[in-house]
């Protein structure tokens, strides 16, 4: 279905004078504090790749370089899986050295297809790598519990109770003394970055003003990179796992969970709650102490009249289009952005230069994967406010496309004649940054301003929360199957697949998602309401 993208936007009437500029600091300060949740999110879904360097160190096979994400202990879960016997509190190390694999190479039963000798061969690897994702299953959970959580206590009270959890995951990460525990922390991790994820992003929306709204929502997506940054740091220096995940669990939660102590709650949560005074301090704290904020506060009051119902009320609302078109568009949306395979260079991206096979050394391309991604998001700031939300689209998914499917080319010229790239080992690490950063600038953090810009107020915590899920989902999905694509497809077709999803993401732009650059949440409300 085709919505109309221009006109049709009712302009609030004011007929109060303000008695001083609206002060943008205060939600600058409140947004800055709020997106330290997302470095905890950052750190999360890239700590599973940053024991590689490690592997790589040790020399050891190609194929087997990738069987563990964590340094030592996840060997032990390979143990777990492949062999009867339990794992002892001592940590093993599984020898996957150049002539173990040989002799599991000629001991592959010559009656089986080639396909089968190949998940044979490779069969732990696939499956370690997949453990490392257990993460986004538990971000799933965080997102089916969040919805109902922020409307019980609002947004910023939600993160509180979500940051301490996350700081206890990393040191049952850093100390655990098997590899269960490892799991069920690392399972744990995710269901709290669902829930940081989500209630931060929503928390920054209801505080901000229209003015300023994407480039604050942007900064959650800055801090992302600066978690991923952080911790292809940490696996490139001597830490080790361990250390690096206390480290990550301090500098991660801690500062988020005492600033959010000294900040209100969102006016938008308070007013349908029925606490009108308490939603004009907050109002009044984030638009400067001499701002007249009644005219927008009765806007507020008017949209959150029907608000506070139950779950299962919220859920109802889906009957109406004026809630289902704007839910639909949002999960679309959510659905290509990862259907595109972003997160798989998150997690794989090591593994994705070592396939290469330039000259380039896969952990410091690694790096400057993270730095691209950093920079991407600075420039993401400026991109989403200046630009807009439509062309922004427009213009990442084309890029997203045009990166992945040059690196499909090489990986296809290198599977038919290996010399026939001799002259292009620029090209992974040049199409790898350019997808990051073009990415991190438009179509990341995009998708989650929509997320929170469409949905009404009546709708927003459970429908966020709704289209999450299909956040996860979707990632979930890619990131598990990529071992298996990569290995009976081959690089090449992969990430032709992951730019036509891209294109299909352009598509559904065109058709559906309307320009909310400038315009208040109430505005955008009544467009779909109209």
């Amino acid at each position: 279905m085709t919505i109309e993208c221009k006109g049709g936007w009712q302009e609030p009437s004011t007929s109060r004078t303000n008695k001083a500029p609206m002060k943008i600091w205060p939600q600058i300060m409140v947004a800055l504090t709020t997106a330290l949740a997302h470095l905890a999110l950052g750190g999360v879904i890239s700590y599973t790749a940053i024991a590689l360097p490690e592997l790589k160190s040790k020399n050891l096979a190609p194929p087997q370089e990738l069987h563990s994400f964590f340094h030592g202990s996840l060997n032990v879960l390979a143990e777990e899986l492949y062999t009867e016997t339990s794992p002892s509190i001592d940590f093993v190390t599984i020898d996957y050295t150049e002539e173990v694999v040989e002799k599991e190479n000629q001991e592959v039963d010559p009656g089986v297809t080639e396909g089968a000798a190949l998940a044979k061969r490779h069969g732990r690897d696939v499956t370690c790598r997949q453990a490392s994702g257990i993460h986004t299953g538990g971000a799933v959970i965080g997102c089916l519990v969040c919805g109902t959580l922020m409307s019980m206590v609002g947004q910023r009270r939600a993160i509180l109770i979500a940051a301490p959890i996350t700081f206890l995951t990393w040191f049952a990460v850093a100390l655990a003394p098997m590899a269960s525990l490892l799991i069920i922390a690392r399972l744990i991790a995710g269901v709290c970055i669902g829930v940081l994820g989500t209630s931060a992003h929503m928390y920054i929306m209801e505080i901000a003003h229209e003015s300023i709204r994407g480039a604050l929502v942007g900064l959650a997506d800055l801090f992302v990179g600066l978690g991923v940054l952080l911790t292809y740091g940490l696996g490139a220096s001597s830490l080790g796992w361990r250390w690096s995940a206390a480290v990550l669990g301090v500098v991660t939660c801690i500062p988020v969970s005492l600033g959010l102590m000294f900040f209100p709650d969102s006016p938008r949560w308070l007013a349908a709650k029925g606490r009108t005074e308490d939603a004009k301090e907050s109002l009044q704290f984030l638009r400067g102490k001499f701002h007249d904020v009644t005219p927008e506060l009765e806007q507020i009051l008017k949209a959150a009249s029907a608000r506070d119902i139950g779950v299962c009320q919220k859920i109802g609302l889906l009957r109406k289009p004026s809630i289902r078109k704007p839910f639909l568009i949002v999960c679309g949306v959510f659905f290509f952005n990862q259907l595109s395979g972003n997160y798989v260079i998150y997690s794989y991206s090591t593994m994705i230069f070592q396939a290469a096979k330039t000259s380039f050394s896969p952990t410091m391309s690694s790096v400057l994967v993270g730095v691209a991604r950093l920079l991407g998001s600075i420039t993401g700031l400026f991109v989403v406010e200046n630009l807009g939300r439509r062309p922004a689209l427009f213009i990442g998914g084309i890029g997203v496309a045009v990166s992945f499917g040059s690196l499909g080319v090489f990986f296809h010229m290198q599977a038919t004649d290996i010399s026939s790239v001799a002259q292009l080992g620029w090209l992974p690490l040049t199409c790898l940054f350019s997808f990051t950063f073009i990415f991190a600038a438009t179509t990341s953090p995009i998708p989650f301003l929509l997320s929170g810009e469409l949905q009404p107020l009546s709708f927003r915590s459970v429908g966020s929360a709704g289209s999450k899920i299909v956040f996860f989902l979707t990632n979930l999905a890619v990131t598990f199957s990529y071992p298996y694509m990569a290995l009976f497809v081959g690089d090449a077709v992969t990430f032709w697949l992951y730019s036509v999803a891209s294109i299909g993401l352009v598509i559904l732009v065109w058709i559906a998602v309307p320009e909310t650059k400038g315009k208040s949440l109430e505005q955008i409300e009544a467009f779909f309401q109209n």
